[in-house]
């Protein structure tokens, strides 16, 4: 049905539109001040005159206002905003199995299917561990190539996986060749070889189904949102469907093929089904084991009548069929699910909105009527000296409200540098001079020196128009608040906040101005990082790839380093966070960094070489003669680099080669530092008293005071870098460090009725021997003539647990002096084993450790699922703050994945560097196995050095 042609009300004006309203408006309020003067307020009045002017003008205001937002926001030369397209922002990394099967497929290009299944117990008792089950294509069987797409899906989910998940194995899945034998009815309206075709097609896609693409367009067509289409991981070739992403067949139903061929167009019965591997026949089913998979026999030498598939109408069978035919019509179908689609931002149909020029003004002296003689031609005829000074004067009149409307244009022209994420923006309000006014330049104030304004002159602002409009806008610009409230904002849009108060209370590094840009800066940082953060916040590093000074690093550190402000070197420092060692930048220095606390020959060495008597200065000199530091006296930035750094390698850290923490941390405040000159020598001294002693140590000594002076302020910006340098953090996935499973590393507990561990097995086992031990274990703890209790060298007594074949021997994890007392002890744990009290399942009654060598710790195998250690630096100034200590774990354990558990440890200088030690060697360790099987030396040391950091008894 038509719709009816009519014409539509006039829409009602927004008051800023109306003309009529504001004039009207404009006249109530002209009446109110002008009290009792006449006038009959008509259009050739002057004052009315000006008065639509301004109506006019201000309705153009609103016009510009009512744009569009993405009109106000188009920049076509710089994209530097927040926000996000949707492929942008929405996309995610893998998080469930399905969406690492659409990323592995997407990126391996030789693979037909990919399944992904978690590693069970009987595998590995670790959780978190991945196999990957691959597909070929049928073209693919030179063993290089196989070798490859094995390791490239490795790297693809190492690239890729969540922090404590691994990949345990990859398997490529082999072909069991699966003929189908069937009498088929047809119609008699369709060619054979196309039914055939149907049949191989369909069939073979319920035997090994196949992954296929779709572009953006047939996703939105059948009604699908963008949130619902980037859901999961951006793919470079299109979408794949959740739905069709099928189980692996486990099974093949010889009902379900009868079901595939009936609904073949032409196909009329079916009888006579069975399928045939080689020479074997399957009636029913067929099962399939986890590394195979079916593949349907498709090439058929044989014509009709030896065909596997007879053909027949009625009782008349088809003698002719052209194979290649059936081979070409076969291929057409499956290559029309193997199309791929590249996605580009013009796929995704956004209105990126247009180029406006709102700035550009356009003189309302322009609209008044000629005879004012104020517009672009001047006055008429030939004017009189007061005729063009009373044109002047109205001029300088409107000019006050035309850069009130200049400037409005500008503020509303850079709306989108005020909802920018660039690094450049310096203030929050704009203006532009009134070039476009009509013969302007005359009533410019174009003289040097400054406004003489009893209330602007504190100001200094310069007497020139040009150079002092900006500076007075300015005036009312508290930048700072406002571009923090702009930030606060556009975080807010995105559901994201940035708490000011941690920062603020802990301010350690930065004067005043210099923190209220490294905050605002740290907001720009997030704001420029959530797409990847968002993306990321569950994603691990990739151990297979270089992560020492790079940003190879998990999401969660990256989130971390932002909110608690690592990784910076100063107050407009915005770099992404790199791992990096938290102790290298002080030996790059040639310093070695040692804590207050250690050895105590090391800190009287230091002391003593920064002494006063070094120096022939008496302490009660110092405080009667020297003078406390004034920053303000130099710019440090005068002097060149090559100076300051000959001063710096002059004070007493750097000749003596070592900071002490202590130094580091309260070397920073100037006010523990003191410059004088000596009393015999003449040379200039800087000393420094520790707060809590009331000890001095000459840190510097110099001949002239200037140098003096550089050198101090330079150490405490050094101290400040070394501080700032040294904030960072290390995280390490225990399940990175588990032992291989073909490794003689796992052992045997048999736990009491309290679930702890009595025994513990004297030998270790690949992981798949103790599985049989653990099942040899059922029937054997039952049996009372296996348990013992035997006298150890020492003289002290330990009960023995050894099966009736003497294959598996345990032993008790705790012995004593008194043998009744161990007897005592092991009737009781063999009613406990047996079931005579209580029946407990057998599940119960065994613990799994790990242990890398005879005689070393051992290790519950729970060390390993699901558990994070995060360590940090103990010494900075910061990081030596309880409250702010708490802020940081705090921090961690919110954006910790829900199914980790995360442990924190403050290290001082020493730990950190036994900790640095081997993790990097076993990061090395890690990244050169590469799919082989390393000895493992150092991921045994870093498992031992953290399990005993949880002070667990083993």
């Amino acid at each position: 049905m038509e719709e009816p042609l009519f014409i539509g009300k006039e829409e009602e004006l927004k008051q800023g539109e109306d003309f009529d309203f504001l004039r009207a408006e404009g006249i109530k309020y002209i009446q109110e001040l002008t009290g009792s003067y006449w006038t009959d307020y008509n259009e050739h009045d002057p004052g009315v005159t000006i008065l639509e002017q301004l109506c006019y003008a201000l309705t153009d205001l609103s016009f510009r206002t009512d744009f569009k937002i993405e009109d106000h926001l188009f920049d076509d030369k710089n994209r530097d905003h927040s926000f996000l397209n949707p492929n942008e922002i929405l996309p995610c990394n893998p998080l469930t199995i399905n969406d690492y099967r659409k990323l592995v497929f997407d990126s391996v290009f030789e693979i037909s299917n990919v399944w992904i299944q978690p590693i069970g117990p009987v595998e590995n008792s670790i959780n978190g561990l991945y196999k990957i089950l691959l597909d070929l294509d049928e073209g693919v069987k030179d063993k290089n190539i196989r070798n490859n797409v094995v390791a490239k899906t490795k790297e693809v989910f190492c690239d890729n996986r969540n922090i404590c998940e691994d990949i345990e194995e990859v398997k490529i899945l082999e072909p069991v060749y699966v003929t189908i034998h069937a009498d088929v009815e047809v119609d008699g309206m369709h060619d054979i070889e196309s039914i055939l075709a149907q049949i191989f097609f369909k069939a073979d896609e319920y035997l090994s189904p196949e992954i296929r693409f779709y572009s953006l367009k047939e996703l939105l067509d059948e009604g699908l949102q963008l949130d619902e289409i980037f859901n999961g991981p951006l793919l470079k070739h299109g979408f794949i469907k959740s739905e069709e992403l099928y189980p692996k067949p486990d099974k093949i139903l010889i009902s379900e093929i009868t079901k595939i061929i009936m609904q073949v167009s032409g196909v009329v019965s079916v009888k006579n089904l069975y399928l045939k591997i080689g020479d074997e026949i399957f009636e029913n089913q067929l099962n399939i084991e986890e590394h195979q998979i079916a593949r349907l026999v498709t090439d058929f030498e044989d014509k009709p009548p030896k065909h596997p598939i007879q053909f027949m109408r009625g009782v008349v069978n088809y003698s002719s069929m052209d194979g290649k035919v059936v081979k070409r019509k076969l291929n057409e179908m499956k290559s029309a699910t193997k199309r791929v689609y590249r996605l580009s931002e013009g796929d995704i149909h956004l209105d990126k909105g247009k180029e406006l020029h709102i700035e550009d003004y356009y003189s309302l002296q322009n609209q008044f009527p000629v005879n004012y003689g104020i517009g672009e031609y001047g006055i008429p005829n030939s004017p009189s000296t007061l005729r063009r000074a009373q044109a002047k004067q109205l001029k300088g009149f409107l000019l006050i409200f035309e850069q009130i409307i200049a400037n409005y244009l500008s503020q509303l022209a850079h709306a989108k540098d005020l909802f920018s994420v660039r690094k450049n923006v310096e203030h929050t309000y704009f203006y532009q001079p009134l070039d476009n006014v009509p013969d302007v330049e005359p009533l410019y104030k174009d003289e040097t020196g400054v406004v003489d304004d009893p209330l602007l002159k504190e100001y200094n602002l310069p007497a020139n128009y040009k150079k002092g409009l900006g500076e007075l806008v300015q005036l009312n610009d508290n930048f700072i608040d406002r571009r923090n409230r702009f930030l606060d904002y556009l975080l807010a849009v995105h559901g994201e906040s940035f708490s000011q108060y941690s920062y603020s209370q802990f301010n350690h590094y930065f004067d005043d101005k210099e923190f209220e840009l490294h905050l605002i800066q740290s907001k720009v940082r997030l704001l420029k990082s959530l797409d990847t953060l968002n993306k990321n916040r569950a994603r691990a590093f990739n151990y297979r790839k270089k992560s020492i000074d790079t940003a190879n690093i998990t999401g969660m550190e990256a989130r971390i380093a932002i909110l608690m402000g690592l990784g910076v070197s100063g107050a407009n420092d915005v770099n992404e966070y790199h791992a990096h060692s938290l102790l290298n930048h002080y030996s790059e220095r040639g310093l070695q960094l040692k804590s207050e606390n250690s050895n105590k020959s090391e800190i009287k060495s230091w002391t003593s070489k920064g002494s006063l008597k070094s120096a022939k200065i008496e302490t009660d000199y110092v405080t009667r003669y020297f003078d406390y530091v004034d920053e303000e006296e130099i710019n440090l930035s005068d002097y060149e680099e090559g100076y300051k750094q000959g001063l710096i390698k002059e004070t007493l850290p750097f000749k003596s080669k070592t900071m002490l923490t202590d130094f580091l941390r309260e070397g920073m405040d100037l006010i523990n530092f003191r410059i004088g000159k000596g009393k015999d020598s003449g040379e200039y001294h800087v000393v420094f008293n520790k707060p809590s002693t009331e000890e001095w140590l000459v840190i510097a000594s110099s001949k002239t005071y200037e140098d003096a002076l550089v050198s101090v302020l330079e150490l405490v910006n050094t101290l400040k870098k070394l501080n700032m340098q040294s904030e960072g953090l290390h995280m390490v996935e225990h399940t990175l460090l588990r032992p291989e499973v073909i490794d003689k590393r796992f052992g045997i507990y048999l736990l009491d009725a309290e679930r702890k561990s009595f025994f513990r097995s004297t030998g270790l086992y690949t992981f798949k021997d103790r599985e049989k031990a653990i099942e040899a274990l059922r029937p054997e703890i039952k049996k009372y003539e296996n348990y013992s209790v035997e006298r150890r060298e020492d003289g002290d007594f330990e009960v023995h647990f050894k099966t009736s074949d003497g294959k598996i021997h345990l032993v008790s994890l705790a012995f004593r002096a008194s043998v009744e007392k161990t007897h005592e002890k092991m009737e009781m744990l063999y009613r406990h084993l047996s079931d005579t009290d209580d029946i407990v399942p057998f599940e119960h009654k065994i613990g799994l450790y790990v242990q890398y060598a005879e005689g070393s710790i051992r290790i519950p195998e729970e060390f390993y699922s699901f558990r994070v250690s995060v360590v940090f630096p103990s010494w900075t100034n910061r990081f030596s703050d309880d409250e702010f200590r708490s802020i940081i774990e705090d921090t961690v354990n919110m954006h910790s994945p829900a199914n980790v558990a995360s442990s924190i440890f403050w290290f001082d200088p020493e730990d950190m560097e036994t900790f640095e030690k081997l993790y990097y060697s076993w990061m090395e360790e890690k990244m050169n196995e590469n799919g082989t099987k390393g000895d493992g030396k150092f991921r045994a040391g870093l498992s031992e050095y953290l399990f005993k950091l949880y002070g667990i008894e083993s």
